[in-house]
């Protein structure tokens, strides 16, 4: 293509053959301008450039611009620059003049800045070499980074920050003068690579401010290639040159630099010798191979190497990889490391890049620049490593761009041995000098290191070096410091006693850390006889068995343990931190044994399921003890916490397990799991001298076997729970509940001691014989068989039973309840209480059987019984003398029955249903006030002894029905109140003084007596056979119906109705106007002294062959009751035969006694002499099959007046 306008260059050709290219655009990012000639158009790369253009870059861009002298421009975003002057001859006398309008650029001089032909202007300073001839071998370059805000910027700053590229030989460094601009010029020699200038405006001049560049920045490549062996010996000095640092006020009002702005540095992989004779160095050089396009304008000054120095076979386990692989290339101004490339990995190697979880593996692995950065540690196989070699190749990003170098084979291990121990001989000094070492070099990974007494008695051994120190093993004598004041300290423990402090002082600082022990050889001896203390620094024992007799001790620092097992015959502290919780003991899957263990800060339990601390002698923690992560457990075992203001804090799913440990004080917290394991074995919580706080959400929990002992105050909002068979022994104040929603079924709880207890929850069995304490009970539904078993102690006892679907049955021995204590029960479950002697309440709506105590001895016990709405069960369980027992039956439904059993005496209040009494014992009951006007039917089936029933009547009578056909005879049946009583089945004497109704059924008897009461009174005796008699008493009417039996109512006053349905009765009746009824058979009547009557309806009932006899007739005031009157009544006398009916048929002709009519026959002589009264049943004259005959056995004149209808 051509150029149309304004001299643009287009495809690499120029439309003014004055254009002349003094160099292009050799990487472009983003949005990029070249302004020529007034117009703009994008730059790309390879876009050339010409004296007079502006190079400018947007938000987005960037660009390195390459002078064909070698200097090079760099320019971030929002940048700019113009080419006021460029002559690109070499010979050219005039200056050239690039000048800074804004932005962050940075330039490598070339050979025109050097030597002073070439000015770099800002809005505030120039900048130009000096000319020094000899630094035209292009060895050394000063590195000048421009920060320029806007021209007219109310206060700007120029910082110029200074790095060199030394030369081998003699560290020559380039100088260049910085001169400012206004009325008074000053001039700054920048001539130390060592230091950054600042400049700072300050009204018409400025004012300088010098900074010491950082050792990293300053670290000396070149010496780092003649000694590889050197370099690792000091521990993996950092190879990266810093581009650029931050000063005060460096960045003026808002400026940013970005890495990827500037040339990388990039330089080797190191993989050094671990121990044995020092191998020569493996030195590759990484050239470009064939092919490789872009070659830059000016030659490459040197070619980038890989260094590669072998491990030893005895370099196991993890080890710190970074400082085998340190990248360098040769000329840092034109090439940027990119990667390194490792083929040819043997199986069982793996890589940790950083703090990534996951490992790298694989045959073949690239590393790029920030995997190194980040760090690598390569994890050997267990088994140890065989010499091996690895194909490596380095790719570098040039001018050009990315390439590769040539693959080349490294050995990654040398079959040699460790070269073994590496004394001290330095007195008091730091590590990393070499002369203080009997070998003269730093003690490599695979050396045993030993500090002696003798070499530095009572001294100190500094580590002060950032860089990582790499052991095998370290030995410490009696009265000597090792103090990591920086860096890493690791050791590998590739043998077998990796860390002997034979009483010495190991003292880890504030930024630094010591390891020991690696998860490749697991169960190395760690002894330590003497202190070994994080004091602000980090301490970690990895896979190692830690005998310590001495003081591992935690001051703002940490001390961790990954899967360690700790004997502690010494002490172990965390001691109280300057900060919250920054003493820190932490456990991975690690453990603590025996010896002393005080802790006033933190201890962490954070992963692993297997972390115990147990058997310590002292265990003092009025700091933390917390357990977290995921699957975390801790088992604490034969410990005793002393120190009260203690915190166990057991987050979401985490686990502390304890087992025969005793916490007195202090505060239990967090939603993980707190469990009291160890069959037969005690754990105790005692609140004696402080409290014992659960935290609300946090829960202890028995598992099987266990047994939990609560003394003192136990508080908060949490809880115990009960998750097998197990038992707390509770003394003091428990403000917490105990929740048993995790025992199962038929699993038992055994609770003992004096304090008051609350349980939740529960579906099990629970017994508290040993109880003393109040006891409260919530039962779950137990979908299991229904059935919980509940034993009390002595205190009072309350159970609530919670219903499900259906109702559980309760049962609840209670024979250690003291008669003075209340059982109270709630709910609606089923509840079966055995051995009650004292008081038990009801108010649930479910089942109750009771069976009450044996009282086996003399004294006659009181207890109490109030009554749920269920149906109840009570049996009176008599012993040598009955017991009273009261019975509350006002909640007691209707519907529901109140059954009765055994030989207790029971007294019944409040019923208004239906109760049953099978027992011996003595029954009272009083019934239900009705208040309304309903008329409730009340049930009473009465035991065998004496029953007193009191019917409370309300507006309307009840009526009360009782069955007494259990009732003994000798006992008796009391009746009382308003009600209306229906007795059936009646045998023994019955007293009602009553006002209501009393309706008797009898059964057969020999005799009988009722007493009635105010009311109407019905009484069927029929039961009663030939020679058995009723006793009547009372003052009140009453209908009695006899069959065979005899009536004596001679005291009774009241009007009575007597009907004799059968049998040769005897009635007596009272004084009362008394009916009575003669049935078949001969009867004896008595009248008494009332107006009596007697009732012949049916003639047929008093033949001449079976007569009725009156003993009392009374003419005038008697009666005889008949169907209709007399017709006739005359009066006759005969000599007696001694045959009734031939005697009565010899007088009454059909003349004496007509049809219907009377007659009353007097027999002179005879057996049946006496005086006899015939009623005529319709034909005349005397008929023996049909007439009636009533003897009148006081001899009473009969008259006509003495006949009534009945």
């Amino acid at each position: 293509m051509s150029v149309t306008q304004g001299g643009l260059v287009v495809g690499g050709q120029f439309s003014d053959p004055q254009d002349k290219p003094v160099g292009k655009l050799q990487v472009v990012a983003g949005r990029v301008e070249l302004i020529r000639g007034g117009l703009a158009w994008p730059g790309a790369t390879g876009s050339f450039v010409c004296e007079g253009d502006i190079i400018k870059t947007a938000e987005d861009g960037s660009t390195a611009i390459l002078f064909v002298d070698g200097t090079t421009f760099n320019l971030g975003s929002n940048s700019s620059i113009a080419i006021d002057a460029f002559d690109p001859a070499e010979t050219a006398p005039g200056r050239s003049s690039v000048r800074v309008i804004r932005g962050e650029v940075g330039f490598l001089p070339g050979r025109k800045v050097r030597e002073g032909q070439l000015e770099v202007e800002t809005p505030s300073a120039a900048i130009r070499g000096t000319g020094v001839a000899a630094l035209a071998s292009g060895l050394a370059a000063l590195f000048i980074l421009c920060l320029v805000e806007e021209a007219n910027a109310a206060s700007e700053e120029i910082v110029i920050f200074d790095f060199d590229d030394v030369t081998v030989k003699d560290l020559q460094h380039g100088t260049f003068e910085v001169v400012t601009k206004g009325q008074n010029p000053q001039v700054f020699i920048v001539d130390d690579p060592g230091h950054t200038l600042v400049l700072h405006p300050r009204g018409s001049g400025f004012s300088i401010e010098v900074v010491a560049n950082t050792r990293a920045q300053m670290l000396d490549f070149q010496s780092a290639y003649k000694s590889a062996f050197d370099i690792y010996s000091r521990g993996s000095q950092d190879p990266f040159f810093q581009l650029f640092q931050r000063t005060a006020g460096g960045l003026g009002s808002g400026g940013s630099i970005e890495f990827n702005q500037l040339p990388v540095f990039t330089a080797l992989l190191n993989i050094g010798p671990q121990s044995g004779p020092v191998p020569p160095p493996f030195i590759y050089h990484v050239e470009a191979k064939a092919g490789d396009a872009g070659a830059p304008p000016l030659p490459i000054t040197g070619l980038p190497t890989v260094t590669v120095l072998p491990i030893s076979r005895f370099q196991i386990g993890e080890v710190n990889f970074s400082q085998n692989i340190i990248p360098h290339v040769a000329n840092p101004t034109y090439e940027t490391f990119v990667s390194v490339t490792v083929s040819n990995i043997p199986a069982g190697y793996s890589f940790r890049v950083g703090t990534e979880t996951t490992l790298r593996t694989g045959t073949t692995l690239t590393f790029t620049a920030a995997d190194l950065s980040a760090g690598i540690t390569v994890i050997t196989p267990a088994s140890g490593v065989t010499e091996t070699h690895l194909d490596v190749y380095v790719t570098v990003l040039g001018l050009g761009g990315l390439r590769n170098s040539d693959v080349v084979s490294l050995p990654l291990t040398l079959d040699q041995d460790p070269t073994g121990k590496v004394e001290w001989h330095g007195g008091i000094g730091n590590w990393e000098d070499p002369s203080k070492w009997s070998t003269s070099f730093v003690p490599l990974p695979t050396e045993d290191a030993v500090i002696p007494v003798s070499s530095t008695p009572g001294g100190t051994v500094y580590v002060t070096s950032s860089t990582p120190v790499s052991l095998n093993s370290l030995r410490l004598d009696n009265g000597v410091t090792l103090e990591v004041a920086a860096s890493s300290f690791g050791i590998n423990a590739a043998d077998a006693n990796p860390l002997s402090n034979n009483g010495g002082t190991i003292k880890v600082d504030s930024g630094a850390s010591f390891s020991v022990g690696n998860n490749a050889h697991p169960g190395q001896l760690v002894l330590n006889a003497g202190t070994i203390e994080a004091a602000g620094g980090s301490i970690t024992f990895i896979s190692a068995n830690v005998s310590n007799t001495g003081t591992m001790e935690v001051i703002d620092g940490s001390i961790t343990l990954m899967s360690t097992a700790v004997t502690n015959s010494g002490l172990i502290r965390i001691d109280a931190p300057t900060l919250p919780m920054s003493s820190v003991l932490e456990l991975q899957n690690s453990t603590i044994d025996s010896g002393n263990l005080i802790n006033h800060s933190l201890i962490k339990v954070t992963s692993g399921a297997s972390n115990s601390i147990h058997d310590v002698g002292t265990f003092s923690s009025d700091g933390t003890l917390q357990v977290t992560g995921n699957g975390t457990v801790l088992l604490l075992s034969n410990e005793t916490l002393n120190d009260a203001g203690g915190h166990i804090q057991v987050d979401a799913n985490a686990t502390l397990n304890l087992t025969n440990v005793t916490i007195a004080g202090g505060e239990l917290t967090g939603s993980g799991q707190i469990n009291v394991t160890g069959n037969s074995t005690t754990t105790t919580l005692n609140g004696s001298t402080d409290a014992v706080t659960i935290d609300t959400g946090t829960a202890v929990t028995l598992q099987t076997g266990t047994t939990l002992k609560l003394d003192g105050t136990i508080q908060g909002g949490g809880e115990i729970s009960v998750a097998g068979a197990s038992a707390i022994v509770a003394d003091g104040t428990v403000g917490v509940p105990i929740n048993a929603a995790l025992l199962a079924n038929n699993l038992l709880l055994t609770l003992s001691g004096t304090a008051n207890l609350i349980v939740t929850q529960l579906q099990g069995d629970l017994t508290a014989t040993s109880l003393s304490g109040t006891l409260n009970v919530t039962t779950a539904d137990n979908t299991a068989d229904n059935t919980i078993s509940i034993t009390t102690g002595s205190g009072a006892t309350t159970i609530t039973g919670t219903a499900g679907a259906t109702r559980d049955t309760v049962s609840i021995n209670a024979a250690s309840l003291l008669a003075a204590s209340t059982l109270a029960l709630h709910g609606g479950d089923d509840f079966s209480v055995t051995g009650l002697q004292g008081t038990l309440t009801d108010d649930g709506t479910g089942a109750l059987t009771v069976v009450t105590a044996n009282a086996d001895t003399d004294t006659t016990d009181a207890i109490a019984i109030t009554t749920g709405s269920g149906a109840t069960t009570i049996t009176g369980t008599a012993g040598a003398t009955r017991d009273t027992v009261s019975i509350n039956a006002a909640a007691l439904l209707a519907a529901s029955t109140l059954a009765l059993h055994g030989g207790d005496d029971f007294s019944v209040t409040g019923l208004q249903g239906t109760l049953t009494d099978d027992g011996t014992g003595s029954l009272t009951v009083v019934t239900a006030n009705a208040d309304t006007d309903t008329t409730d039917a009340i049930s009473i089936t009465t035991g065998s002894g004496a029953t007193t029933i009191t019917g409370t009547a309300g507006a309307t009578r009840d009526a009360v029905s009782v069955n007494a056909s259990a009732l003994l005879a000798t006992n008796s049946l009391t009746l009382h109140g308003g009600d209306n009583f229906t007795v059936t089945h009646l045998t023994a004497n019955l007293t009602d003084d009553g006002t209501g109704d009393l309706n008797v059924t009898t059964d057969d008897v020999a005799s009988l007596s009722i007493t009635t009461g105010s009311g109407t009174n019905t009484i069927n005796a029929q039961a009663l056979t030939s020679g058995h008699t009723l006793t009547l008493g009372g003052s009140a009417a009453a209908s009695i119906t006899l069959g065979g039996g005899n009536l004596t109512a001679s005291a009774d006053t009241g009007n009575l109705t007597v009907t004799a349905t059968s049998g040769n009765s005897t009635i007596i009746t009272g004084s009362g106007a008394d009916t009575i009824t003669a049935g078949a058979g001969a009867d004896t009547l008595t009248g008494g002294a009332g107006a009596d009557t007697f009732i012949f309806k049916t003639l047929a009932d008093s033949l001449a062959s079976a007569f009725d006899t009156i003993t009392d007739f009374t003419s005038g005031t008697d009666h005889f009751g008949v169907t209709q009157l007399p017709t006739s009544l005359n009066a006759t006398s005969t000599a007696g035969t001694g045959n009734l009916a031939t005697d009565l048929g010899n007088v009454l002709d059909s003349v004496t006694l007509l049809a219907n009519g009377a007659a009353e026959v007097t027999i002179n002589g005879g057996t049946d002499a006496g005086t006899y009264l015939v009623i005529n049943a319709g034909t005349a004259g005397y008929h023996s099959a049909t007439d009636a005959v009533i003897k009148l056995q006081n001899g009473a004149t009969v008259h006509t007046g003495d006949f009534v209808v009945a």
